[in-house]
Order: structure tokens, then sequence, then C-alpha cells
């Protein structure tokens, strides 16, 4: 028979115990209550983010001041959602675009096509503006005061959407009416500008850093003349 060798007792493994570490969640349910916790900050994060933005929209509760019904429908145009800063925003009651108005003040419930978030937004309106002679569109400013909701960089974009989207148009109504609009908005950017030779706008016509940002970085966009250019090119209204 084929003795068996017995290994000295030095030189055998000693069994290992582990030692769980105090630090390490063992509870089965750890992995659910992480997720609970991540989905319960997320959503403090976006209410958050929604309060901020609806006490800076309001400018602590004082309705942002406009100067007609057209010039809230191209803020909500402009504006990128609050919520997720993307958009398009576009408004809860397509019968009401312009809002529910109560005397001089208009308020406008809009919702995010990206995040579906709403949001809400009050404006303080002058009296009624003159229409235009014509009757071809309503007037955005019968002032020659910049506004305050929209600066010049998205006075800037909402005349390159207009004036693209009536490129696309064969319609001639149409057509007319969306090149009427891209001039006024065209008028509006150039408030900016005021009675002054510089042929860019001052640091005032932008009202946050994504706009002074791309002044910074495309100074060309913003030259007074080659806006005049293309002002001259697009039609007034008729009277």
């Amino acid at each position: 028979m084929m003795a068996v060798r017995t290994l000295p007792t030095r030189h055998r493994k000693k069994p290992t115990t582990t030692i769980p570490d105090p630090r390490i969640r063992t509870d089965p349910t750890h992995r659910s209550d992480r997720a609970t916790e991540v989905r319960e900050s997320t959503n403090d994060r976006r209410e958050n983010r929604r309060t901020r933005a609806s006490r800076a929209n309001t400018m602590d509760g004082t309705p942002l001041t406009a100067h007609s019904h057209a010039e809230i429908h191209l803020f909500c145009r402009a504006t990128p959602c609050p919520v997720c800063g993307r958009g398009p925003l576009e408004s809860q009651d397509p019968h009401e675009e312009c809002g529910q108005t109560v005397g001089h003040t208009a308020t406008v419930r809009v919702l995010c096509k990206a995040c579906r978030e709403p949001s809400e937004f009050s404006f303080r309106l002058p009296p009624d503006p003159p229409p235009d002679p014509a009757g071809e569109l309503e007037i955005i400013s019968p002032t020659e005061e910049p506004s305050r909701i929209i600066d010049v960089s998205q006075w800037i974009t909402l005349y390159a959407v207009l004036h693209e989207e009536s490129a696309r148009t064969s319609a001639q109504p149409r057509k007319r009416l969306l090149e009427l609009q891209a001039g006024q908005c065209l008028d509006e950017a150039l408030k900016f500008f005021g009675d002054e030779e510089n042929d860019l706008p001052p640091p005032s016509a932008f009202f946050d850093d994504s706009a002074r940002n791309r002044f910074r970085n495309q100074p060309q966009e913003f030259s007074r003349q080659r806006l005049i250019n293309f002002r001259a090119a697009l039609p007034k209204p008729l009277g």
C-alpha cells in the first residue's frame, strides 16, 4: 500500500475568514434604495431649476416688460426652456397663444417640446399699440426703446428663422407676412445700437453668457451695416 505523505504543520494553509467591511452595505435592498435616492435627487434638482427659472423670469414676482403681444409670442419662440435649457416652447392652449390678459398683465403658460415640462411667464403690457395702417401684421413695438426681454442675439436668430421659413413658402400672402416679420426683427435688433456710430452693439445688448459668447466668437454677425443690408432686402408694411 502506498504511504500517504503528510505535510508538516508549518506548511499547511490556514483557512481564511473574510471580515465584512463595515463601510459596505450588505442589505439586499441597498441597490433599490440607492436608485430611489438618485431619482429623488434628480427630481429635487429639476424642481430647484424650475423655481430659480420662475423667479428669474418674473424678476421676483414682477412681470417682465413687453411692448406687445407680438413681442411676447416671439419671446416664447426665442427663449429656451427654463427647466432643460432646450425647447422650443409652445402654448399649452393653442387658442390663447399670447396668454390670458387681465388689465395690462398677460400670463402665458407654455410647454417644452423637448422635456414636456410646463412653464409660466407673466408680462406687463402698455396700452394697445397702434395697429399697422394696412392691417398686415401687429407692430412689435411702436417706440425706439430696445426690447427688455429679447436681446440683439435673439432678434438676429429670429430674423434668420423667419427668413428661411419664408424662402420655403410658396403661398405669396404667407411669404409676405413672414418677410414682414423678419424685417421687424431686424428693426428691433438695430434699436440696440442707438445713435452711436459704432458698427457693433454695446455690452448691454446681450442678456446672458451664451449671447455674449456668440458675439465674442462671431462678431461679424452683429455688424450694424450687415443688418442694415439685410433689412433693405425685405419689404416694409404698406401705408
